[in-house]
């Protein structure tokens, strides 16, 4: 039952005294891309909408796939990365944006030479420009639901801990759920907005290889990355705009629409 009351004990018969006599606490949860949202906290639930990537409220018909796990290979070793780039932050609504004003594949260092990050078995991203999504750059054929948001750069955050990294193809969001004090639950799951052989297909591409890879090897290495950087102190540099970006965000007063919810894998 919603109300979280036993109503029957089948080993103890129709006569059982149980029933109306235990319950556990209930909490209010929501449907939405296949999970099941949460709210764990006192008094009436905040609205879920206003906390998810807003086109996921209504989208058109999508396929998804995701990975959970508490938190306390390497997927980038076929393509180029930048040797640098300059960047800027663009807070548009409650979403702050890493928006990328020049890229750079070699450059002459002084005291160093010349250092590239180019390779002939690293493939190039495609430069297009006005249409570039992702750290991919524009396809042939961007999703057309995706190019219609027109998100000021790939690489966003808003609170409450939501990251929105968006492709060609897809978008990847991450929601990081406090625990306790020292663990996070980490949410990871990809967007496909596509139907009929296209959805099948990308479920296949998804169960053989992409969950691995990309939620398993890519997003590991971020979390160990992460879990072996020590500090205070800090050394911010340059670079660094958008995580001092990311941190006067949430230093900010916190409304209470904008707490955070917890998320679980859909049952159904």
């Amino acid at each position: 039952m919603t109300d979280g009351e036993l109503v029957a004990v089948i080993t103890d018969g129709p006569d059982s005294r149980l029933p109306g006599a235990v319950a556990v606490r209930s909490y209010a949860t929501a449907e939405r891309i296949g999970l099941v949202w949460v709210f764990i906290g006192d008094g009436e639930p905040h609205p879920l909408d206003e906390q998810l990537p807003e086109e996921l409220v209504n989208p058109p018909p999508f396929a998804v796939g995701g990975r959970i796990e508490d938190r306390n290979g390497n997927w980038r070793l076929f393509k180029v990365m930048p040797t640098w780039n300059k960047i800027h932050i663009e807070q548009v609504g409650r979403w702050i944006y890493r928006v990328e004003d020049e890229r750079h594949w070699e450059a002459d260092f002084p005291g160093l030479g010349r250092w590239s990050n180019q390779r002939w078995w690293k493939l190039k991203p495609r430069q297009t420009h006005g249409r570039m999504l992702g750290n991919t750059d524009g396809s042939r054929a961007n999703d057309p639901y995706i190019e219609s948001l027109n998100l000021p750069g790939f690489a966003s955050l808003s609170l409450p801990g939501v990251l929105r990294i968006a492709y060609p193809q897809f978008i990847h969001y991450e929601f990081y759920v406090p625990i306790d004090a020292t663990r996070t639950k980490y949410v990871g799951v990809m967007v496909q907005f596509k139907t009929g052989l296209a959805k099948l297909s990308f479920y296949l591409k998804y169960l053989l290889g992409i969950r691995w890879l990309f939620h398993g090897q890519f997003s590991a290495q971020d979390h160990w990355m992460v879990s072996e950087t020590s500090g205070p102190p800090e050394r911010l540099y340059r670079p660094d705009v958008s995580l001092i970006a990311w941190r006067k965000l949430f230093s900010r007063p916190i409304s209470a629409d904008e707490r955070l919810i917890g998320a679980e894998i859909s049952p159904v």
